[in-house]
């Protein structure tokens, strides 16, 4: 599952809810969830910096990594995603689209 990048007012409560859940964990014993995998889509404009929209979505994402180790990051800001995402409007990632 990608996220990160959706700006509008549901897409932010999507990915803060999909982040929240899985920072408390899972079941009695509040389990790290490994599936499904989460990639957090990183663009310097949208999440990067301070003052861009989805920030604290990003900060949020971080503070799961501290606690879960998940999710991983794909930067859309640099390199062969970058050029792909400045190409086409669209983010490629490992599990799909």
């Amino acid at each position: 599952m990608t996220f990160g990048l959706d700006t509008s007012l549901w897409g932010r409560e999507i990915a803060k809810t999909i982040l929240n859940v899985r920072i408390e964990g899972i079941g009695e014993k509040k389990s790290t969830a490994v599936f499904p995998k989460l990639s957090f889509l990183y663009r310097d404009e949208i999440n990067g910096n301070p003052d861009s929209p989805n920030y604290d979505i990003k900060q949020l994402a971080l503070k799961c990594s501290s606690k879960r180790l998940y999710p991983d990051y794909l930067s859309l800001s640099t390199g062969t995603l970058g050029e792909v995402y400045d190409r086409c409007g669209k983010a490629v990632s490992g599990m799909g689209w």
